[in-house]
């Protein structure tokens, strides 16, 4: 942990439980962010990471708000509901956290196109169809 650019804290240092206790921590590894004026900024700087990656920086409400904005503006520009060549049932538009796309196999985050029915999902790009 020596080489990390940020104060790290082993998990058996006592220290982590007077910062859990001052940061309201629950859940660990944590992250918080503390401004260059030494005022707390987030206190679930992992989540947003996990979320966003990069894209949270500044780890601001703000920014945050900014890009959940942006997310619905992606969502809007997609159909609600599809048909898609390589799936029987009609597929429609979901928010998802996590997914693995049932065509490519990959990663998927936020936007998808589900059956709830087969527990489906594809990725908005690996759609092969037309909107319903």
């Amino acid at each position: 942990m020596t080489n990390m650019p940020w104060l790290a804290i082993p998990f058996e240092d006592r220290t982590r439980q007077d910062l859990c206790r001052i940061f309201n921590i629950k859940l660990i590894p944590a992250l918080v962010i503390i401004g260059p004026e030494e005022k707390t900024v987030c206190t679930n700087a992992r989540e947003m990471v996990s979320l966003y990656g990069s894209r949270s920086y500044p780890f601001t409400e703000s920014r945050i708000v900014e890009l959940e904005a942006c997310l619905k503006k992606e969502g809007d520009s997609f159909p609600r509901k599809v048909k898609d060549k390589k799936h029987e049932h009609e597929l429609k538009l979901d928010m998802a956290k996590g997914y693995v796309c049932d065509f490519c196999k990959k990663q998927g985050k936020f936007w998808a196109f589900s059956c709830d029915a087969c527990d489906y999902d594809l990725h908005p790009t690996c759609v092969e169809g037309q909107e319903e």
